[in-house]
């Protein structure tokens, strides 16, 4: 690269470090108290998110706006659901959080016959099972037990940046074909965004619901990213200056996606470097193609599904790998795994409520599991929106985060499991 190119980018990020600086000082001046972060993990998608948006749109809930945020709702994601104000039931209610039918949050009119189901998904993945996917699962359910007629269910995926729920999700048991056409995909930035700002409007004559809607937008807002205009503006400022910044913000728009790539690529082989060092042998690797359709491909390229494997001298073999637009996960393949008693292993995680909510089963694997690891450390290698993903980008941190996944997996095999006592016995 020419030396002027690289000094005219150096200058470039150097100003945009200080407008950085400055936004973070105006940031660290701003209110920071917020009774959602005080009180929980702010990515807590039960406890917090799901139980929050739940008591909003409940009409029964004492914040006092009756069924204005349902029908806010409806004319936002543009709903067919018809109701009864008598008859309409939003689950969890204000009364009782527990889930129906294990559903994140559930619109349910029994006399007019209509069902929204809504599955919230900030870092879990979804809990398949061998048979039937977690979306059929929750829609056979609502068809088939409330009797609910399958044109009047409508299956919204609430998530931070859009993706879509897993294939197995939607079409394990392949029962209802309809189901991957008609689910929606939600976001908290868009949908959620719009219906709480009207809300909060809605609640201008009640402080207590309206400061607390407020605070909770300022909470997605930290989720997703957001920034103020006034930032993009002075962004903008900057870039747009002169010849020479435009030319450097074009060299990094230009190669933004060799970086992806590089990244990608560099994240496997310190993973396959860091579990040679941990005593294991890798067994397969990802495919450099891989990594070019994922980086580089259209939209049927993109939907890879890199793994690799590797084994330790205890015979143990495990999988590491990523569904499309997903987070990362270890687990156990039923073939290259005989010593173990997959039907043992299966009643141990069904017995866990938290291991059968969060591990994956089916003829193929034993189980597999996400790894559990803080959000900001979490990497969904085709969104490198995620600053979870982005930091990756600089190689300590992504050194740092490597271990940090593979420290957890060895904790769950090893210890929580307890891996080989499921070991068959000769």
């Amino acid at each position: 690269m020419e030396e002027d190119k690289i000094r005219n980018l150096q200058v470039l990020l150097q100003r945009l470090d200080i407008v950085r600086d400055k936004i973070t000082a105006r940031n660290e001046g701003k209110e920071k108290f917020n009774i959602f972060t005080c009180l929980m993990d702010s990515s807590d998608e039960v406890n917090l998110h799901s139980r929050f948006i739940s008591s909003l749109l409940d009409p029964q809930g004492n914040h006092g706006l009756g069924f204005a945020p349902i029908d806010i709702l409806l004319k936002t994601l543009n709903s067919s659901f018809q109701y009864d104000q008598e008859t309409i039931e939003v689950i969890p209610s204000f009364s009782n959080w527990s889930e129906y039918k294990e559903i994140d949050i559930l619109l349910i009119d029994r006399r007019t016959k209509y069902a929204i189901i809504i599955e919230n998904k900030i870092n879990a993945c979804d809990s398949n099972h061998g048979d039937e996917g977690q979306l059929e699962r929750y829609y056979r359910r609502i068809i088939e037990e409330d009797k609910i007629p399958q044109e009047n269910v409508e299956v919204y995926y609430l998530t931070i940046d859009g993706h879509e729920p897993s294939e197995e999700s939607v079409s394990t048991s392949s029962r209802y074909k309809d189901l991957p056409d008609i689910l929606r995909c939600i976001t908290y930035g868009n949908e959620i965004m719009r219906w709480l700002q009207q809300c909060m409007q809605i609640a201008c004559n009640k402080p207590f619901i309206r400061e607390t809607i407020a605070q909770y937008i300022n909470l997605i807002k930290e989720m997703i990213n957001d920034t103020e205009i006034e930032d993009r503006l002075e962004i903008l400022k900057i870039i747009s200056k002169n010849d020479d910044t435009l030319a450097s913000a074009k060299l990094l728009f230009d190669n933004y996606k060799h970086i992806q790539w590089q990244t990608i690529f560099d994240l496997f082989q310190e993973f396959y470097s860091e579990l040679e060092k941990r005593g294991y042998k890798c067994l397969s690797k990802v495919e450099n193609a891989t990594i070019d359709n994922i980086v580089h491909g259209g939209p049927k390229l993109r939907k890879q599904n890199p793994q690799f494997s590797f084994k330790k001298s205890d015979g143990l073999q495990i999988t590491i790998g990523c569904d499309y637009d997903d987070w990362f996960y270890f687990g156990l393949k039923s073939k290259e795994n005989k010593l173990l008693d997959k039907k043992k292993i299966n009643e141990f995680i069904k017995t866990n409520q938290e291991y059968e909510q969060y591990c994956y089963v089916d003829k193929e694997w034993i189980f597999n599991i996400c790894f559990d690891v803080p959000d900001e450390i979490s990497i969904n290698i085709w969104n490198f929106e995620h600053n979870g993903t982005f930091r990756i980008i600089k190689p300590d941190t992504r050194k740092e985060t490597i271990n940090r996944y593979l420290d957890d997996m060895e904790d769950f095999l090893y210890n929580k499991m307890n891996i080989f006592q499921f070991a068959k016995t000769k």
